[in-house]
C-alpha cells in the first residue's frame, strides 16, 4: 500500500550522516534526527491505516456479518502488499501491530545505499524489511528493474546482521566499502557460477578419458631412482665437470699426436665423447675445422668453455629435460604409450585453460586446480589428479545451476550475501554426494597405485647417459688472424616419438 502521509526528512550529509557522527559509525547507525523522523513516519501511517486494521479485526469476530467479511477482502484486494496469511494469524491473536503490518508493509523506512562503483542511492524499505523503491541520489531519479540490473545490485546496512555490523565498525569498514566489496563479489561469482556451467562438462569427460590413460600408463612411471638421478642438479653439474677434466688431461697427453687413434677413441668413449669439437689425427694432434692443430693452450681454453656453458642453470634444466624424455620413451617401450602420454598432456592443457576460465572470477570455493602434469610426473599421480579434476568440473556444473536458481527470484537490486550462499552450497546434499564419491575414487586409486608402485620399485634404474648437450665448437683464439671457425648449427629439439624411434 502507498505511503499516505508524505515524511519531512532532515537535510543529510554524505553517507546520510552528519560528519561528527560519520567518523564514529561509518554508516552502520543512523544519525538520531534520522531515527526520529523515522519514528514519527510510523506513527503517522499506522493512524492513517487504522480503519483498514478495523476492518479486518471486525471481520474476524464470531459476530462479523456478510458485509463485515467482504469489506475485508476488498482491503485485501487493494494492497499490494498484503500477506493474507500472516493477517489471518494476527486478527485470530486479536494483534493489531502486526495485523496493520501484514497489511500494510508498515511505514516507509529509508536507508542510504551503495553500488560496486560506491554511487549513493536512498532505498526505501517497509518495516518488514521488503525494498519499496530506489533513488539515485545524483539524479534524483527511481530507477526500474533494467537500470536496478545494471548496477550490480545495491547494498544498504540492513543486507547484513547486527553481528557482523559490529565486527566491520571495530574494523573501521564504512558501509560504502562493504557495499562495494560485496557488489564486487556478487558479480565475479555469478561470472564464476557462468563460467563453471559452460567449461565444468568438459572439464569432468577429459578427467575420466585422463583417469583411463594414466592407468593404462602407471606401470610406465619413472622409478624413483631414475628420477632421482636425474633430477639431481648438483650431482649433474659435478658430473660434467668431472668429465671434462677428464677429457681435457688426455687430450693434453695427445695433442703432439704421439696417441694411437684407437687409444684416443677408447678416451671419448670414457668422457661422453666431450672432444672440444676438434679431431684427432696420429701424428699431428687435435685439429679443428680448418684443419689447423690446437696447442694446449688451445685445448684448455675451450675446456673451460665448455664447463661456464655446461654449468649454467639453463643448460642444466635443458639438459634435465632431454634425459627425462630417453628415461619416459625407455620406460614406456610401446609406441602407443607414448601416443597415451601425449594425449594426457595435451588434455591437462585444455582442462587449465578451461579452469583458468572459472579461477579468474575467483572459482567455485569448494575446490582448486591442481598443477599441470610435468615430464618424468608420476602416472600413478596423474591418476588422483584426474579424480580431482573430476570432482571440479562436476562442482563446477553443480555450482552454476546452485547460483541460478539461488538468484534468480532476488528482487531488482538486491545483493545476496555471497560468504551465506557459498556456505550453503558446500553443506547441501548435492555437494555433499559429490565429494563422498570423489573420496571414495581417490582412496580405489590409491590401493591399485600401491600395488604398481611395489612393481616399479623392484625396478633397475633406467640407464641414462649423464652427457652435456652439445660440446662446445672451437672459437679463434683472442687477437688470432685465423678465420672464424663455422659454428655447427643447434640440433632441434627431439619429441619423445623421435628418440623412441632412434632407440629401435
Amino acid at each position: 500500500m502507498a505511503e499516505t502521509t508524505e515524511q519531512t526528512q532532515p537535510e543529510l550529509v554524505g553517507n546520510g550522516l552528519n560528519p561528527t557522527s560519520a567518523m564514529a559509525s561509518l554508516g552502520w547507525d543512523k544519525h538520531p534526527a534520522q531515527e526520529a523522523a523515522d519514528k514519527q513516519a510510523e506513527e503517522l501511517h499506522m493512524r492513517a491505516s487504522a480503519p483498514l486494521v478495523q476492518t479486518v479485526m471486525k471481520a474476524a469476530t464470531p459476530n462479523a456479518t456478510p458485509e463485515d467479511r467482504k469489506a475485508a477482502a476488498d482491503v485485501f484486494s487493494k494492497s499490494n502488499e498484503v500477506r493474507i496469511g500472516d493477517a489471518i494469524q494476527a486478527a485470530i491473536n486479536l494483534n493489531p501491530a502486526e495485523l496493520y503490518k501484514a497489511i500494510t508493509g508498515g511505514s516507509s523506512v529509508p536507508e542510504i545505499g551503495y553500488d560496486g562503483a560506491n554511487n549513493q542511492y536512498e532505498v526505501m524499505y517497509n518495516q518488514r524489511g521488503e525494498r519499496r523503491s530506489i533513488r539515485n541520489l545524483r539524479t534524483g531519479k527511481y530507477l526500474d528493474e533494467k537500470e536496478l540490473a545494471d548496477t550490480g545490485g545495491i547494498t544498504t546496512r540492513l543486507d547484513t546482521t547486527p553481528e557482523r555490523q559490529a565486527g566491520f565498525k571495530a574494523a573501521g569498514i564504512t558501509v560504502g566499502d562493504y557495499a562495494k566489496a560485496r557488489s564486487a563479489d556478487f558479480l565475479n561469482t555469478k561470472q564464476a557460477a557462468g563460467a563453471g556451467g559452460v567449461n565444468g562438462g568438459m572439464i569432468e569427460q577429459l578427467a575420466m578419458r585422463n583417469d583411463a590413460l594414466s592407468k593404462r600408463l602407471s606401470p610406465s612411471s619413472l622409478d624413483p631412482k631414475t628420477l632421482a638421478f636425474i633430477r639431481g642438479i648438483s650431482s649433474i653439474r659435478t658430473g660434467d665437470q668431472q668429465a671434462i677434466r677428464s677429457m681435457t688431461d688426455a687430450m693434453n697427453q695427445a695433442a703432439d699426436g704421439s696417441k694411437k687413434s684407437k687409444d684416443i677413441s677408447e678416451d671419448v668413449k670414457r668422457s661422453a665423447g666431450l672432444n672440444l669439437g676438434l679431431q684427432y689425427h696420429e701424428g699431428k694432434g687435435w685439429l679443428n675445422s680448418n684443419g689447423e692443430v690446437a696447442t694446449r693452450d688451445e685445448i684448455n681454453r675451450l675446456s673451460s668453455q665448455l664447463a661456464n656453458e655446461s654449468s649454467s642453470e639453463k643448460a642444466i634444466e635443458a639438459r634435465k629435460q632431454d634425459m627425462l624424455e630417453k628415461a619416459q620413451t625407455l620406460a614406456a617401450g610401446k609406441s602407443e604409450l607414448l601416443n597415451d602420454i601425449n594425449e594426457l598432456i595435451n588434455n591437462n592443457a585444455k582442462i587449465a585453460l578451461a579452469q583458468n576460465e572459472i579461477e579468474k572470477f575467483g572459482g567455485i570455493g569448494v575446490a582448486k586446480p591442481n598443477l599441470p602434469q610435468q615430464l618424468g610426473d608420476s602416472f600413478m599421480s596423474a591418476r588422483q589428479k584426474a579424480i580431482s579434476d573430476q570432482f571440479y568440473g562436476a562442482s563446477s556444473q553443480l555450482f552454476s545451476n546452485f547460483v541460478d536458481q539461488e538468484t534468480k527470484n532476488l528482487p531488482p537490486g538486491r545483493v545476496p550475501d555471497i560468504g551465506e550462499l557459498k556456505k550453503r552450497f558446500a553443506s547441501s546434499p548435492e555437494f555433499k554426494a559429490l565429494q563422498a564419491r570423489a573420496i571414495e575414487q581417490s582412496k580405489l586409486v590409491e590401493e591399485e597405485n600401491r600395488k604398481v608402485a611395489e612393481e616399479i620399485n623392484k625396478r633397475s634404474a633406467i640407464p641414462v647417459v649423464n652427457e652435456p648437450r652439445a660440446p662446445a665448437t672451437p672459437a679463434p683464439a683472442p687477437q688470432s688472424a685465423r678465420p672464424p671457425v663455422q659454428q655447427e648449427t643447434p640440433k632441434p629439439k627431439r619429441s619423445l616419438r623421435d628418440i623412441h624411434n632412434s632407440l629401435k
